[in-house]
């Protein structure tokens, strides 16, 4: 416009003014084009594991190699981590550097994504922009909530009977039972010289087993027993309740041992220790209520596992009553079972659970009932719903 406006007055000044449009046009564009030339940007994460209720820090860093200021330039992160917030706008002149820590707080188990990143910049007028991809993302593990159990009490399994075992013992008290014949690996400072000599083969001591059974929590991740949404339901806290007594049973040196029942069922075979805990939580942390089967079906299906004296606790929403024909077959094979009930109504289900928790009272489940919005350290504690307590429970929950 200006150009035909001049162009027909004949006027000078408009003509200058045209030079002078089309040479900031040029250098906006120019520089647009190298706002972002000798830029870098680095992120650090202290860590890619973290837990719900804890705080994951971040560095990022921003570097000028060259001698051209940078008035703006605009950081937009994609990273899927839960307010997790980077997205920034920065100035920076020639040759400087830029670092700040992002403080977020973890708030949803699972596995996320840091970045990518994309930056955008351009000229001091803001007429041309230039954007650039940093396609680099660190990978991070979230576990779910662990809550202490100080007055949980569940009693340990009873040291099963049999005849003498001619196998090497893996576990052991310092209490000596017996003696047997050598078995290949056994340890030769258990070899008992008076017996070995009398028999004139070698024999070794026999150690009393350690009288805790193992315990197996089943996870019940079937996807038409969920109720609630996001971190109100029964999802998320049932997957908090299995974690929390993983934590609690392997802190007492128990083997623990997992099955989550969801798309592909997943078994943990129950083992001792730290590393054992975090073989769990890694699970946890990304079991999805995505199964087909009912909690009963995987109760039958991974029966096999649980030995004579292990004890089972069933983390699970659903009041359908099959689940308990499941569990008193475990019973009648003298494995100890305990319910472990998220109270579905609490997160929505117009079903009542009475008659369910009666029933496993009944059978004499041990039974623990697990509400939104109560401290979980409070649903999981003493020894569980009794007969005693039957008629209590009924009266409150009428």
């Amino acid at each position: 416009m200006v150009l035909f406006v001049s162009a027909s007055s004949g006027f000078d000044l408009l003509y200058r003014m045209v030079f002078i449009l089309l040479a900031i046009l040029a250098v906006a564009f120019l520089w647009a084009q190298l706002s972002l030339r000798g830029l870098s940007v680095t992120r650090k994460a202290h860590g890619t594991r973290s837990q719900v209720g804890k705080t994951l820090q971040e560095n990022i860093s921003v570097t000028s190699h060259g001698f051209l200021p940078k008035p703006w330039v605009e950081l937009r992160d994609r990273s899927d981590l839960p307010d997790h917030r980077v997205s920034a706008v920065v100035s920076l002149p020639g040759n400087a550097n830029l670092n700040w820590a992002i403080m977020t707080r973890c708030r949803r188990r699972g596995r996320y994504r840091l970045g990518p990143l994309e930056l955008a910049s351009g000229d001091p007028f803001g007429l041309f922009h230039k954007r650039l991809r940093v396609p680099e993302t660190i990978p991070v593990l979230i576990y779910p909530q662990v809550i202490p159990l100080p007055d949980l009490n569940i009693p340990s399994g009873d040291l099963p009977g049999g005849t003498a075992s001619r196998h090497r013992s893996y576990s052991a008290t310092p209490s000596v039972s017996g003696v047997r014949e050598y078995v290949s690996g056994d340890s030769m400072s258990r070899i008992h010289w008076l017996s070995t000599a009398r028999r004139r083969e070698l024999m070794v001591k026999e150690f009393e087993r350690d009288p805790t059974s193992d315990v197996w929590i089943v996870l019940d991740m079937e996807a038409r027993a969920q109720w609630g949404v996001g971190d109100d339901s029964t999802e998320e806290w049932a997957v908090k309740a299995a974690a929390s007594l993983a934590d609690h049973f392997l802190r007492q040196n128990r083997a623990v041992g997992v099955v989550i029942g969801g798309l592909s069922r997943l078994v943990l075979t129950s083992d001792r220790g730290t590393r054992q805990l975090v073989r769990i939580l890694e699970e946890l942390a990304e079991a999805k209520p995505n199964g087909a089967a009912p909690v009963a079906e995987v109760l039958a299906a991974e029966g096999v596992r649980f030995s004579r004296g292990d004890t089972v606790l069933v983390v699970t929403p659903s009041l359908d009553e099959t689940w308990l024909k499941s569990v008193q077959l475990l019973l009648e094979r003298g494995t100890r079972a305990v319910g472990v009930l998220v109270e579905p109504s609490t997160f929505g289900c117009p079903e009542s659970s009475v008659l369910l928790v009666s029933l496993l009272l009944a059978s004499q489940v041990p039974t623990f009932l697990v509400k939104k919005g109560e401290p979980l350290e409070c649903c999981l504690a003493g020894d569980g719903l009794d007969l005693t307590s039957k008629q209590k429970f009924i009266a409150a929950a009428g």
